[in-house]
């Protein structure tokens, strides 16, 4: 029982947070209308945790577009993202992998 109201705490915020993606897996601040970076790897993350435990729809798709998008921040150095934020990418991406592993085509974790 702890382990589903854990999951539906994390599907309530990625829920919360779904509005302000873009196609791109450009996560749109609401109050600054500005790009956010450094949540993007924490939100790839969040959802690949619930497509792991089976709440595939509609994650699978955020997840992997969040995925993409700070996979190819990160690739182009810790500069590429504003407020020295590409630090703050290597946890939730390393551990992100894992979670997509099965869900997704293994070429697009090699990325």
């Amino acid at each position: 029982a702890a382990r589903s109201a854990y999951l539906d705490r994390v599907e309530s915020i990625c829920r919360a947070i779904e509005p302000f993606l873009d196609e791109h897996g450009v996560f749109w601040d609401p109050a600054t209308g500005y790009e956010t970076q450094f949540s993007v790897p924490y939100t790839a993350f969040a959802m690949g945790l619930l497509v792991r435990e089976g709440r595939t729809e509609p994650w699978l798709r955020w997840g992997t577009l969040c995925m993409d998008r700070a996979t190819a921040a990160f690739a182009q150095g810790g500069a590429a993202v504003p407020d020295g934020a590409g630090a703050r990418f290597v946890a939730p991406l390393a551990a992100a992998l894992d979670l997509y592993a099965g869900h997704v085509e293994p070429a697009a974790l090699l990325r």
